[in-house]
């Protein structure tokens, strides 16, 4: 009887522990499951922000070693940099991809000297506000940032121009990082290049962009959908877990942070939170049934000590 006891208490805590035990994992499936998908969003994320430094310092470092760019900064000639960037700029829309090259070139004292998008505009000084080019003439090294500018988040790519040892001045790639969403898009995710609404006043070609909660939409290219499906995102909750799951989405984001570590943005990613959902099921059902195989051991384990102890 004593035994017959004993195997109760023992089945019913096998039970017990193997229903704790399975929750656990569960939640521990799921948890591996979502930040898997998160990290391949990230991981996508890292791969355009790589290339569009590659490209940028493979213009930049051909542009900053031309003799004649060199010439029009030591004598100040902006007709020379003017004649010279319309070739270079020309002969990269022939061959490559690139169309809207946009290159900005600055004076050893921080000044414009030549913007190849808006000829007219030059001599004004950047020193107050343009941190990047302030870092380049400091530390004369190659930067790549973020910043925050008329037409909104821009990348910055910049090269410091030198001759024999002489800071001669910088030169600046500029780009709008509008290929991203439609490269993700081609992987059947999306994503948006949000800016902190706090910058409105600076982002003035930004004023009809949309809004979503505290952020203004920083690309040309996007969804009208995912943008409605955005405004509906706690964010507080997405920030503090780094990530936040819906019938719809999996978003998951990346903070946008100046040279200066000043919060300008988030890059938001999502993708269809059904296939996410489809992998955590699979998961569950895969944990479930090992979980009952071992169960259905213990019990016949339990039995067979039950029926040997009687004879």
């Amino acid at each position: 009887m004593k035994i017959k006891h004993l195997l109760f208490v023992l089945i019913f805590f096998v039970i017990a522990m193997s229903v704790l035990l399975l929750y656990k994992h569960l939640e521990t499936l799921k948890k591996q499951s979502i930040e898997k998908m998160v990290t391949k969003l990230l991981h996508d994320l890292n791969v355009q922000e790589m290339y569009s430094e590659d490209i940028s310092f493979v213009v930049l470092t051909n542009i900053s070693e031309n003799k004649k760019i060199i010439q029009s900064l030591k004598e100040h000639n902006r007709t020379i940099a003017i004649t010279e960037l319309q070739r270079i700029i020309a002969e990269y829309k022939k061959k490559t991809n690139i169309e809207n090259l946009k290159i900005h070139m600055h004076t050893a004292d921080v000044k414009a000297f030549v913007r190849s998008w808006k000829l007219n505009k030059f001599g004004d000084d950047l020193s107050d506000f343009r941190a990047t080019i302030n870092k380049v003439k400091l530390t004369k090294e190659p930067v790549f940032a973020f910043e925050i500018g008329r037409i909104g988040l821009t990348l910055r790519s910049l090269l410091p121009i030198i001759d024999n040892g002489k800071y001669l001045g910088s030169i600046e790639f500029i780009q709008q990082f509008d290929q991203v969403p439609q490269k993700f898009e081609k992987r059947g995710t999306d994503y948006l290049l949000l800016m902190n609404k706090s910058y409105s006043n600076i982002a003035k070609y930004l004023k009809d962009a949309p809004v979503i909660q505290d952020y203004k939409v920083s690309s040309k290219y996007f969804h009208k959908n995912f943008v409605k499906e955005a405004r509906k995102i706690d964010f507080k909750k997405m920030l503090h877990d780094k990530y936040l799951l819906t019938d719809k989405y999996l978003f998951a984001y990346k903070e946008i942070k100046d040279i200066n570590d000043n919060s300008l943005g988030l890059h938001l990613m999502a993708m269809s939170g059904k296939n996410v959902h489809d992998i955590i099921a699979y998961d569950r059902e895969s944990a479930i049934t090992l979980y009952m195989v071992l169960a259905l051991g213990i019990f016949f384990f339990i039995f067979v000590i039950y029926f040997v102890s009687k004879k």
